[in-house]
């Protein structure tokens, strides 16, 4: 949440001074609230995590895997098919959505989050997928077709919770879980991702950063000019943004220091609400 809070006061200071515009107590205020959709989820998922772990323990692989099915089903196959209905025909279908009244909410949902949660806890337990690689590049790119191919016919493509959305991010993470990378600099540029995440999606980016490429003109141009005017801009954003967050997390290390040696931080919720809980033979 600091981390959120940072940026949001650097963003705000940097856009009212380039763009030269007043201070507002609401903007000043406002600026300090944590407001963001995957880290306000991520935090709730953080905090849900040690119950998930006992209770999938105690599942056999057989019961996990169907508790992953249903999951799948429930919460991803079926509010899809939902949703393209009402988009596609305008059919009512909210009284029959398993995930919220407005659909599947793109997936951006703490039902999502748990599920992903479960589909990467029983591939580490139990050290599935573990065919040949050219497999999981295969997956990936029916998957990205598919994912196309919806999205021009009912608009639903890009839904994190698209089921094939969910397949292509499982062979994608599967290809990596299968290479062995030893790269300081890969290191580095990785772990400014949740930063260059942060940062990409302020307005300030938007309105200076990607001015400067012509989106709309290439877009309308060839396809060779789209594609290179897509890859310069993504990687001018991306280094653009890992450079500052580096920065950042340099100017800012003294404080993660000193956050690190505070004990409750360092808890999950399990053990910072039992730590101090006498038992009961020894009452």
């Amino acid at each position: 949440f600091l981390y959120v809070i940072a940026y949001k006061v650097l963003f705000y200071v940097l856009e009212r001074m380039i763009l030269k515009e007043a201070f507002t107590m609401k903007g000043i205020l406002f600026s300090f609230v944590p407001s963001n959709w995957f880290i306000v989820l991520y935090v709730v998922l953080v905090l849900l995590s040690p119950y998930i772990n006992r209770a999938v323990r105690e599942l056999s692989q057989k019961n996990f895997l169907i508790l992953l099915i249903m999951s799948y089903l429930l919460f991803s196959v079926w509010p899809t098919i939902l949703d393209i209905v009402e988009l596609k025909f305008g059919i009512e279908t909210m009284e029959i959505n398993t995930v919220s009244l407005d659909g599947t909410s793109s997936g951006y949902s703490i039902v999502n989050f748990v599920m992903l949660y479960l589909i990467g806890a029983f591939i580490s337990r139990f050290q599935v997928l573990r065919y040949a690689k050219r497999w999981d590049v295969l997956g990936y790119l029916i998957c990205t077709g598919i994912i196309f191919v919806q999205e021009l016919v009912s608009y639903d493509g890009w839904s994190y919770a698209n089921p094939f959305v969910i397949l292509s991010a499982i062979f994608f993470m599967n290809i990596f879980r299968k290479m062995q990378i030893a790269s300081r600099f890969l290191n580095v540029i990785a772990k400014a991702t949740l930063g260059v995440y942060l940062i990409h999606t302020h307005s300030l980016i938007w309105n200076v950063l990607w001015t400067k490429f012509d989106i709309k003109g290439a877009c309308q141009g060839s396809l060779a000019e789209c594609v290179w005017n897509m890859l310069l801009c993504c990687f001018v954003t991306y280094l653009f943004c890992a450079i500052l967050d580096i920065a950042g997390r340099r100017i800012s290390a003294p404080v993660s220091k000193l956050l690190d040696t505070v004990g409750i931080l360092n808890k999950n919720v399990i053990q910072a609400s039992t730590e101090h809980v006498v038992p009961a033979g020894k009452r």
